[in-house]
Order: structure tokens, then C-alpha cells, then sequence
């Protein structure tokens, strides 16, 4: 999970929007040029990994690019935390 952005789920109403925020994810961050760096590393209380994922070379944010996308909405850490713990 990424911190401070809300994506579409894969499951039931929004699978369509989900499966492509899915596919956004998956080729960002199988770029083979990119080199990745996790930073905020927190877990939620189902023990899921919520983090920042960002692109040392280009300093491009997955988590910003999502949203700027149409992938996801922006969510304060407040509020994400708050959902998740």
C-alpha cells in the first residue's frame, strides 16, 4: 500500500479502474531504468507495508504519480493512518 494516495479497488464495482491503476504500478515499477527507494515504511493493523515509493534518479513519486493519473485520490497521513490502523 502506498501512503496518502486511495486507489480504486480490484474487487466489485470499480475492478475496471482498479486493474488499470494496477497496471500503472506494475510498469512504473518494473522500469528497469528507475531506482527505486521506499521511504515512511509504517504498517497498518493488518500488517500491510505502507510506504512512499520514489524514483532516485528522476525524484518522481509513484504515490503523486498515481494521483496525477486519475489512479487514486490524495489522502492526508492523518486520515490514511486513522482508515488503516
Amino acid at each position: 500500500r502506498l501512503l496518502e494516495v486511495d486507489t480504486y479497488e480490484i474487487r466489485g464495482e470499480e475492478k475496471e479502474q482498479g486493474q488499470r491503476a494496477k497496471a500503472f504500478v506494475e510498469a512504473w515499477s518494473s522500469d528497469q531504468s528507475r531506482s527505486l527507494v521506499v521511504n515512511g515504511l509504517t504498517m497498518d493493523s493488518f500488517g500491510r507495508l505502507l510506504c512512499y515509493l520514489y524514483d532516485l534518479k528522476s525524484g518522481e513519486i509513484l504515490n503523486r504519480r498515481l494521483i496525477e493519473e486519475g489512479h487514486g485520490a490524495a489522502v492526508s497521513l492523518e486520515v490514511h493512518m486513522a482508515r488503516w490502523t
